[in-house]
């Protein structure tokens, strides 16, 4: 599958809260703004658009890291803000599958995307989940592949055995999108899975 346009917060851009059945959108109070979810329905529309005009619009949310992922080589992916300490790294497979310099989301011509498959991996750094309180990420996929992770926490490097691991977006063996920020010291959370499947090989 490929992704392309990943962004870490460390805050929450909407509101939501678990029914007990399904999860629902918090609107903002009377006199409170909702930019951040004007600006997450922007970024949907903007698909269609091209690659800056996204672009322009996930920094505007003030993203802690945001890696458009569009290199045309090499191993380095340099994020939009922050500086270098928050590039992540390309790690691809042995066999040579995963690729950088991919079409992405916004067609042939704008920014690209990278390619993942036979165990090619990106890592993030770590600083971003160890220093926040509220996390919101954010990315493009496609896929027809079910049994995936997308996104994943570990404490240990990627390509070392980690003692404690666990995915944060993945797609499961029915197709469908699941997911769910772990929390210390609490069991049994609910993930937010997707109605239908995402295995459509379409950019989600």
């Amino acid at each position: 599958g490929q992704i392309d346009e990943v962004a870490f917060y460390d805050k929450a851009l909407v509101t939501f809260i678990n029914t007990g059945s399904t999860w629902k959108y918090i609107k903002p109070a009377a006199g409170e703004t909702d930019t951040p979810n004007q600006h997450v329905q922007a970024r949907r529309a903007l698909v269609t658009g091209r690659g800056d005009q996204y672009d322009g619009v996930a920094v505007a949310d003030a993203p802690a890291a945001y890696w458009r992922l569009g290199e045309s080589q090499g191993t380095t992916l340099g994020s939009a803000v922050g500086g270098t300490s928050m590039a992540a790294a390309f790690r691809p497979d042995s066999g040579g599958v995963s690729s950088v310099d991919q079409t992405g989301v916004f067609g042939p011509g704008d920014n690209r995307a990278v390619k993942l498959s036979g165990g090619g991996t990106i890592q993030l750094p770590g600083s971003i989940p160890a220093s926040a309180t509220e996390l919101s990420a954010e990315m493009w996929f496609k896929t027809s592949t079910p049994k995936a992770v997308l996104l994943g926490f570990q404490n240990a490097a990627v390509g070392s055995t980690p003692t404690s691991w666990r995915p944060v977006l993945n797609i499961d063996a029915d197709g469908k999108l699941r997911g769910e920020f772990y929390l210390s010291g609490v069991s049994g959370a609910t993930p937010i899975v997707s109605s239908t499947a995402v295995t459509d090989g379409k950019w989600h």
